[in-house]
Parts: C-alpha cells; structure tokens; sequence
C-alpha cells in the first residue's frame, strides 16, 4: 500500500498480507478454517506527520499487527424445496413510445 496522505497528515505506507487454509469435517457438513493475517511482521510502526502554518506535529504509534483466526462452521439439513424465482419481468418497447402507443 502507499502512503496514506490527507489534507492535514501524512502516514508511513505499509504491506499487509494474508493467508488461510480450509478443511472440510462430518462428510462435508461442516469445515474448520484457519487463517493468519501478516505472519512476518508483528508490530506496525505508524508515524504521522501534521504540518501547517501554525504547527508541526509528528508522532509515531506501535500496533500489533499479526492476527490468528481459528473457525468452525456447520451446514444442519438440507434444503426440503428450491428457492423459488421471481417470474417477473420487464419488458420496454422504445418503438412504442416513438409512435405514441403505450399500453
């Protein structure tokens, strides 16, 4: 990502990444999910610059930035009938409305 820019502040740019792997459990009723996100950087260091005519401020914050997420999900039943669609439609006619006949 690039650096993150504002009216009245500037801030450091930073990579964020991403990755997660799925198993399926119970013969495909349910599923186990693990994912972990910026597994080669713990901490973010967020330095932000203000600078105006009247002042100049710069701070600089440490955030954990490494996550684990562990998930358990689960389908109970099956569907009994098909999600019915909407028959509905819309139909225009443009050479209708040149002619003057619209029903």
């Amino acid at each position: 990502m690039g650096a993150s820019i504002s009216i009245q502040a500037k801030s450091n740019p930073y990579f964020y990444s991403s990755l997660g792997v799925s198993k399926p459990v119970f013969q495909h009723q349910g599923s186990i999910s693990l994912k972990i996100n910026n597994p080669f950087q713990k901490y973010r260091m967020i330095n932000t610059d203000v600078k105006n005519h009247e002042i100049i401020q710069l701070g600089q914050q440490k955030k954990i930035f490494r996550g684990f997420y562990l998930s358990f999900n689960h389908r109970f039943g099956k569907l009994k009938k098909e999600v019915k669609k909407n028959e509905r439609s819309l139909q225009v006619d443009d050479t209708a409305r040149e002619t003057g006949t619209i029903n």
